[in-house]
């Protein structure tokens, strides 16, 4: 049932209360995308670090912090979604609230104004699940709707049309989703039944039906794909976690960003390709050339560009199938950025490798690193 605007504004107010003060406690989920990262911690309040260009990290500011800062006017959210330079943050009663570069609509305010706060999205009381792509935001509702809002000129918000939405406009064609994903100029979704759908531009075979048309604003069935659990996407690739346990890619490899050997002439893969050496897979996730997942046994793999440390495995080199991260082990969970990745561990420190340049590693520090470094958290 949706509720009506005066309890939606009333959700809005009780959003900004308290969260201010008091011990952040331990992370307990983490978000990354562009060059900034978020984590939720026990105590129900939201800490970012990284670049703050926008205003994503959500502090009232627009300074770059490489050290982890609250989030302003955010209490309890059920889950965080980062992307390139804005984020948003998903409560139990359903609202969305977003923050950051709203150039595109992306905030869903139905405003094009940047906000370095918090600020509830229009017309959605029902969500439950959320993602940010580079310049729109998608979100799955309770009767397993998808909407997006934001940039449209490739489709990626999957309407039919190429016009940008300030506020959520429903997907055409998915029904029953339980997950969606949006990235640079595509986006995806996951039915309950384990199919999946793609949307948005398709230069590089990312949206894995099987054809080559560049664009495609109206949802395309993933084939050969009937087991999925889990999507990640990168900028011109795209992942899922299977049934099995075992992870398939497809789109473009031309940074090994597929983890297959065994591609056609033209570096694609149009349809799912099962990716090398992977077994006992519980999540995955994706930055812009690059993919990481994480095993049963807390143990990380990831693979692609690693032109600064990406992939975490002590070096620079390309890695075109799954290394294992240097010195990772009982990770919990997992989230990429841009050029940049980290884990939350069982005992609760945060890690994160490769770029730096705007602290999104959150160890005080500009440098990049090619294995994992702690994340200095507050107390």
């Amino acid at each position: 049932m949706r509720r009506p605007a005066s309890v939606i504004a009333f959700l809005s107010v009780l959003a900004g209360c308290g969260g201010e003060d008091g011990p952040v406690g331990a992370v307990v989920d983490l978000a990354a995308g562009g060059s900034s990262t978020c984590a939720r911690t026990e105590t129900g309040v939201v800490i970012c670090w990284g670049g703050n260009f926008n205003g994503q990290l959500g502090d009232g500011t627009t300074t770059d912090r490489p050290l982890p800062v609250r989030t302003r006017g955010i209490r309890n959210p059920v889950q965080i979604a980062v992307g390139d330079a804005h984020a948003c943050a998903l409560l139990e009663t359903g609202a969305v609230f977003c923050w950051g570069r709203n150039n595109h609509g992306q905030i869903g305010d139905g405003t094009t104004d940047d906000r370095s706060g918090p600020t509830l999205v229009m017309g959605i009381d029902d969500a439950v699940q959320i993602s940010a792509g580079s310049l729109h935001t998608c979100a799955v509702i309770a009767d397993g709707t998808v909407m997006c809002w934001g940039s449209n000129l490739f489709g990626q918000i999957g309407d039919g049309t190429a016009e940008g939405r300030t506020t959520p406009t429903a997907v055409r064609d998915v029904e029953g989703a339980a997950e969606v994903r949006a990235s640079t100029h595509h986006s995806c979704a996951r039915t309950a039944g384990g199919d999946a759908f793609c949307w948005g531009n398709n230069e590089d075979g990312q949206l894995g039906y099987g054809g080559t048309e560049p664009l495609h604003s109206r949802p395309q069935q993933v084939f050969p794909l009937a087991n999925a659990e889990g999507l990640a996407l990168g900028e011109e690739h795209s992942c899922a976690r299977l049934a099995d346990q075992t992870v398939a890619c497809w789109g473009t490899n031309a940074r090994g960003q597929q983890g297959d050997l065994g591609l056609g002439p033209d570096g694609h893969n149009y349809s799912p390709a099962v990716v090398v050496d992977l077994t006992g897979i519980v999540e995955l996730t994706a930055g812009s050339f690059h993919s990481c997942a994480r095993a049963t046994a807390g143990t990380v793999k990831c693979w692609g560009m690693n032109d600064v440390g990406q992939v975490g495995n002590g070096t620079t080199a390309p890695a075109p199938v799954p290394f294992d991260v240097a010195g990772l082990t009982e990770a919990t969970h997992l989230a990429a950025g841009s050029h940049h990745s980290c884990a939350l561990r069982a005992d609760g420190a945060v890690l994160c490798w490769g770029i730096n340049e705007h602290g999104q590693l959150g160890n005080d520090g500009v440098s990049a690193a090619n294995q994992p470094v702690d994340t200095l958290l507050p107390p």
